[in-house]
């Protein structure tokens, strides 16, 4: 590589950071911070490790999966070693972030120097450092640079390497990458199925990688009893109750085909003039034709390879693109923060459009002396607007550095100094808040906080539950939240509001609302958990099995399921569990808090029982819905109650000993046939007893 080249693209990349760090301290007021609440979960992560306590979020708690990297936080804990302060470490990640963009940015001119020509490799080097997403999620201080690097050197090793076909160093790289991030030993499996399948190639010590990738997933299995990670509970569609493979293909097809349409073909016109990283930025990604110019080199590489009947880095490129875009439109078909999970894949599809443009000139200027020329001033239409969004974007980046200062940075400092050291806070942004704040956090998401992902997958009743099943010593004495998110304020939970931090512009915060202190009131709870004005029916029986709907733990324990009217449509759009704080409709004394699901179709569940003894089932519900019970497949009757709307109310129903018969009874309780379209029943909680 010629050294003109180096300190070029250095120098770029030198220039584009210090643009980037400017803009970060005007928009911050001189103050250093980055633009994800995320980065701090990474530094916090790091941090732990130089303390000794690896994974472990909270010191003393089991080991949690919230960085969704096993290598990066290693790498940031070099920092701290080397005596970087707290605030020191942002300096620090923002120098790896330099340091792998201009890495990055000499691999992949190498790859299209290589490729194509060398005046192609620097044009696709420039495309790439123009190009404002890129530069944003270098210098975010997390792990996506680093991975996207990764994947390039993978790129470049294979294309030096495939020839004589020994890959000590594409190995090598694909090892560090499976350990990077998921995504990396997805495209580690497509590696070895690309080499051992495609090209032919018997070489099992591409299973190196996949075995790297894996350690991860067996250290967060032997972590949190859970294939998969923290981070994907609480962010995936596909850990939403009852999710089925029809609704997941169906949003895995439409992101494909918003990814395609509206981000790589660049004709993406919707116009909106709040600069929001979570929504409706399309339009400034990308120039128009990119996808055509894309389509043009996968058939202008691909095509090449396969007449010369051996697949390159051109199949490679394409494998690793589009398996590892389809993996996101399966597990994370979002749209936040710029599309940071897209942007690691953006390097692999410039190099098709590069590649597509060469040949649209060539085909154009088939037999002139004009193509070098024509190529350059085509490429520097698409370079123009490289050069407008990376505009757009240093703006960007400054103000989302201004959002997570003036809301989690300064809500970090500001805890540190006014929450006494040993109370315990429960939160919805983990990052800043624990690693300025320090004082023991709950993590309502559930990323530091083990188990806590289901319940927020299911809604705000289900964390209710959680919380509630504490020890008493770790209820939360505060919640600091957007208080959109949640229903707390509706069961008299926050006691007290202590302080707002409110963003006037906010560019990438969760959520328009100000991010809120409360004094948390735990005086009800466990109010829910007994029977409360049906006792006389009771009588002479004993309880034997109980049911908490919305509680994951005890729903998991009782096989518990609920299924819907129309499956995929409501839950999670319309009904979601929730906690309600209510009186009784035929005792409003008695003040109770629980929580429960809004059932559309039925739900089921297996209770201990004693055979040939008659059993009453107690259900404390806030609606009236006639439900037809089942025991063991066996049709019971319908169970009909007195209408109780915006309060308790527990009814009873028997089911005769003769249905009785065995230790474990399946009791099934679908809305009632002529009804279920129209009404929705809500479950908060079964007792079932027996005769003593």
């Amino acid at each position: 590589m010629r050294k003109r080249y180096i300190i070029l693209f250095s120098t770029i990349a030198i220039l584009l950071g210090g643009i980037f760090l400017m803009s970060m301290l005007f928009y911050t007021d001189g103050h250093l911070a980055p633009p994800l609440d995320d980065t701090f979960i990474f530094f916090q992560y790091a941090k732990q490790i130089c303390h000794g306590v690896p994974f472990q979020y909270n010191t003393g708690d089991s080991p949690t999966t919230g960085a969704t990297s096993l290598l990066y936080p290693f790498i940031l804990a070099i920092g701290f070693l080397l005596g970087i302060g707290k605030t020191g470490i942002l300096a620090y990640s923002l120098g790896l972030g330099l340091i792998c963009l201009i890495v990055s940015s000499l691999l992949i001119f190498n790859i299209g120097r290589r490729l194509f020509d060398e005046t192609t490799g620097l044009i696709l080097g420039l495309l790439f450092l123009f190009n404002g997403q890129i530069l944003w999620s270098f210098f975010c201080g997390m792990e996506t640079g680093f991975f996207m690097c990764m994947i390039l050197a993978v790129l470049y090793a294979f294309l030096l390497e495939s020839e004589k076909k020994k890959y000590v160093w594409t190995i090598v790289f694909a090892s560090i990458m499976a350990l990077t991030r998921p995504e990396g030993l997805i495209l580690s499996g497509v590696l070895f199925g690309f080499i051992f399948f495609l090209r032919n190639e018997r070489n099992y010590y591409f299973l190196i990688p996949v075995g790297f990738g894996m350690i991860f997933v067996i250290m967060n299995y032997a972590f949190t009893g859970s294939l998969t990670f923290n981070t994907m509970i609480a962010k995936s569609p596909l850990s939403r109750p009852n999710s089925n493979l029809f609704d997941i293909a169906a949003t895995a097809g439409k992101y494909y085909f918003y990814i395609m349409k509206d981000i790589f073909s660049g004709f993406a016109g919707k116009y909106s003039p709040a600069m929001y990283a979570n929504e409706d930025q399309e339009a400034v990604y990308f120039a128009p034709f990119f996808l055509f110019f894309g389509l043009l080199g996968v058939l202008s590489i691909v095509t090449k390879e396969i007449k010369e009947k051996i697949l390159g880095v051109g199949a490679l490129t394409l494998c690793l693109m589009m398996i590892g875009i389809f993996s996101l439109c399966v597990s994370l078909p979002v749209k936040w923060h710029w599309h940071r999970y897209l942007i690691p894949f953006y390097p692999l599809f410039l190099i098709f459009v590069v590649a597509g443009l060469l040949l649209f000139v060539k085909l154009i200027c088939q037999g002139s002396t004009l193509i070098k020329p024509a190529f350059i001033s085509l490429a520097s239409f698409f370079l123009l607007f490289g050069i407008l969004n990376t505009a757009y974007f240093s703006v960007a980046y400054g103000k989302n550095c201004k959002d997570i200062y003036n809301q989690q940075m300064i809500l970090g400092m500001w805890i540190e100094k006014n929450i006494p050291k040993d109370a315990v806070v429960a939160v919805n942004d983990l990052g800043a808040v624990k690693y300025l704040g320090d004082r023991y956090i709950i993590d309502l998401l559930g990323l530091g906080t083990n188990k806590v992902g289901w319940s927020w997958a299911n809604g705000a009743g289900s964390i209710f539950e959680f919380l509630e099943a504490l020890d008493p010593k770790k209820y939360p004495d505060y919640f600091i939240i957007y208080p959109s998110w949640f229903s707390f304020d509706k069961i008299g939970m926050l006691k007290e509001e202590i302080k707002q931090f409110k963003l006037i512009d906010s560019t990438i915060a969760g959520s328009s609302s100000p991010m809120t202190v409360y004094k948390v009131d735990w005086s009800l709870a466990h109010s829910g958990d007994t029977v409360r004005t049906v006792n006389e029916k009771l009588e002479g029986y004993r309880l034997v099995d109980f049911v908490d709907v919305g509680d994951i733990e005890n729903e998991k324990a009782h096989h518990y399921k609920f299924w819907e009217t129309q499956p995929g449509m409501f839950y999670g759009l319309l009904y979601q569990d929730e906690a309600c704080m209510y009186s009784y409709l035929n005792n409003s004394s008695i003040v109770v808090i629980d929580a429960g699901r809004q059932i559309t179709g039925g739900e089921s569940m297996v209770v201990n029982t004693i055979p040939g003894k008659g059993l009453k089932i107690v259900k404390r519900t806030s609606t009236y819905t006639p439900i037809e019970v089942w025991v063991n497949e066996e049709f019971i009757g319908v169970w009909t109650h007195e209408n109780a709307d915006s309060a308790w109310t527990e009814a009873v129903y028997e089911v005769p000993g003769q249905n009785i018969t065995s230790k474990q009874t399946r009791i099934r309780l679908p809305l009632h046939r002529e009804l279920k379209h129209y009404y929705v029943c809500f479950s908060a909680y079964y007792w079932f007893y027996q005769k003593a």
